[in-house]
């Protein structure tokens, strides 16, 4: 029997349910587990003991930003990749994105191999991460 890779996990955070669909249809169709949100609070309450490879996340969330996520997550020691989505292009998006470090994001409607390439470069393809609790070894 051939050896098949581990899938990797992905949280996705979408609080628009048509685009958590599409998000979780595509990314599951491409071979990902994924672990879907409909907010950042609550894929932070569910962080402890949740292991994912990287996220996927609209920036404008109902709630905590997906930048106020990234940069909360930074604090705590956490470091996950992360894939931006956003329906918001204007400067002040590109301006707050910028501001936390953010270099690389996705305007909606994208092309779905797009934000595959995306996820690819950004999320590297290894079994999903142990979960996460707030600490990092400095190596």
């Amino acid at each position: 029997m051939p050896h098949r890779a581990p899938r990797v996990t992905l949280a996705v955070i979408e609080d628009d349910a048509s685009m958590l669909f599409a998000l979780e249809s595509l990314l599951s169709a491409s071979g990902f587990r994924v672990v879907s949100f409909t907010s950042a609070e609550d894929f932070l309450e569910s962080l402890p003991g949740l292991a994912v490879a990287g996220v996927v996340s609209d920036v404008y969330l109902s709630g905590m930003t997906a930048v106020a996520l990234h940069t909360l997550l930074a604090e705590r020691g956490i470091v996950l990749p992360m894939v931006f989505i956003t329906g918001h292009d204007d400067p002040a998006t590109g301006a707050l994105l910028r501001g936390a470090g953010v270099t690389s994001y996705l305007h909606k409607p994208f092309d779905e191999a797009l934000l595959l390439r995306e996820v690819e470069r950004v999320i590297p393809r290894a079994p999903s991460t142990p979960p996460a609790t707030g600490r990092t070894s400095k190596a």
